[in-house]
């Protein structure tokens, strides 16, 4: 599994490994895979939000749905290719599902851009959306930004653009919620 995935080579860890041993995530793969090929690169930073919350997502929730999404179908597909090599060459010790979620994708970019929670709350209920579930969502992007946003020795922009969509989506009342709960 590793080695073929090139995160390990003879026992030993390679310089792939070694970077991504730094993403402390469920999605360290899959991150980890996509950044190696690129597809996180001259992204905006709501493009790259879009995308890593598209794996955040638990694939039996509904998520936001009432918009066209403005990521291109692309990027989804190419993330989809990168979970499916993942899937096919290790398997997954804690039996999780990781698939690719458009929908949570625009979940997380309608929050970006909401000017408030009552707001946001207000597009799910027309939706049919759990609040809960979106929180979540929205929290489980954001930790796995700031995982990539470790990476600032060997990917300094990608640890730059995480570290700014994590900083944008993380504000009240999630933001109120992880500083009581911390």
């Amino acid at each position: 599994g590793l080695e073929r995935l090139g995160f390990v080579q003879a026992g030993v860890l390679t310089a792939k490994g070694n970077w991504a041993a730094h993403l402390c995530t469920s999605l360290v793969l899959e991150l980890a895979e996509a950044v190696q090929a690129g597809l996180f690169d001259e992204l905006s930073v709501e493009e790259l939000v879009a995308l890593v919350a598209s794996i955040a997502g638990d694939p039996h929730r509904p998520y936001f749905s009432l918009r066209e999404n403005p990521i291109k179908s692309a990027y989804f597909a190419k993330l989809a290719e990168i979970v499916a090599v993942v899937r096919e060459s290790f398997q997954n010790p804690q039996n999780t599902e990781v698939a690719v979620i458009p929908n949570a994708a625009l979940t997380v970019l309608t929050w970006l851009e909401a000017k408030d929670w009552v707001d946001f709350a207000g597009l799910l209920r027309l939706n049919g959306v759990a609040e809960g579930d979106c929180a979540r969502l929205i929290t489980q992007t954001a930790d796995h930004l700031n995982q990539l946003s470790r990476l600032h020795e060997t990917h300094p922009m990608l640890a730059a653009a995480a570290e700014e969509g994590r900083r944008r989506i993380l504000r009240p009342p999630l933001s109120e919620v992880l500083l009581e709960v911390g």
